[in-house]
């Protein structure tokens, strides 16, 4: 009985949702747009959230034109959207396992995904230490750029990062 007491009660307030609409006092989205808007995310084309050429990122720090670089080559990535949810999707980044330098980039990568996601969250005090973890892994990829792997073109990071 108190199952079915809770089941009603949400139903009446979905209902009153929907019937009444969200009002941007209430602090509830109303649309997939508004949630959109407020994490400065937009869809692409293919629409999936973040990545591609043209995506926004909203972090303006230090080394903001590499995280803008790095996210903009991958797609599919998401930021969550509060420091506890999993929502967030990071980006996925094909690699050669025969090709150490691709695991540098696509570490790089990651930190820049990392680095925008705590960004949008205002979770600022973290994020000079992500930088610096983006640039070493970056500079350690620079390093394997004479490397007779990367030579041969069996990298996949090239396109995301190249020599």
């Amino acid at each position: 009985m108190k199952k079915r007491r809770s089941l009603i009660s949400v139903a009446i307030v979905l209902i009153y949702v929907l019937i009444a609409g969200c009002t941007s006092d209430s602090g509830i989205p109303a649309s997939l747009n508004e949630i959109l808007d407020r994490n400065d995310i937009e869809l692409t084309p293919a629409g999936q959230l973040g990545g591609g050429a043209g995506s926004t990122t909203s972090y303006n720090g230090n080394s903001a034109a590499v995280v803008k670089q790095l996210l903009g080559q991958v797609k599919g990535w998401k930021t969550p959207s509060c420091t506890t949810c999993s929502d967030g999707m990071p980006p996925k980044v094909n690699i050669n396992s025969n090709c150490q330098r691709d695991s540098y980039v696509a570490s790089a990568v990651n930190y820049a995904w990392a680095i925008e996601s705590y960004y949008r969250l205002g979770e600022t005090s973290s994020i000079a230490s992500l930088v610096t973890n983006m640039n070493q892994s970056l500079q350690y990829a620079r390093n394997l750029c004479g490397s007779s792997t990367v030579s041969s073109g069996s990298c996949y990071t090239l396109s995301i990062y190249g020599c």
